[in-house]
């Protein structure tokens, strides 16, 4: 049986979160996909050949993810500046 080559299809779209969010099973990047009114990410394995278990996340919940990690950032900041401050004093 021959080996098929597949091409690689760019994306038509490019979005803040291309490349950038990986499955925590296999590593491999989550595939966006628009649903009827949602939007979500599933592991890119999985959609493809089934080499990954059947999961995702709707794109709401990666915002408010990163929306807390930004959040957590800049209260590190301040306190880290609170406390150079302090230090100085």
């Amino acid at each position: 049986m021959k080996a098929r080559n597949f091409e690689r299809k760019q994306p038509t779209e490019l979005t803040i979160y291309y490349g950038k969010i990986k499955c925590a099973d296999c590593g491999n990047t989550l595939t966006r996909k628009k649903g009827r009114s949602k939007i979500y990410y599933y592991c890119s394995s999985y959609v493809r050949n089934n080499t990954c278990t059947s999961h995702g996340i709707k794109e709401e919940q990666i915002e408010a993810i990163v929306l807390q990690l930004i959040n957590k950032q800049i209260e590190l900041a301040v306190s880290y500046t609170h406390l150079r401050a302090h230090e100085t004093e």
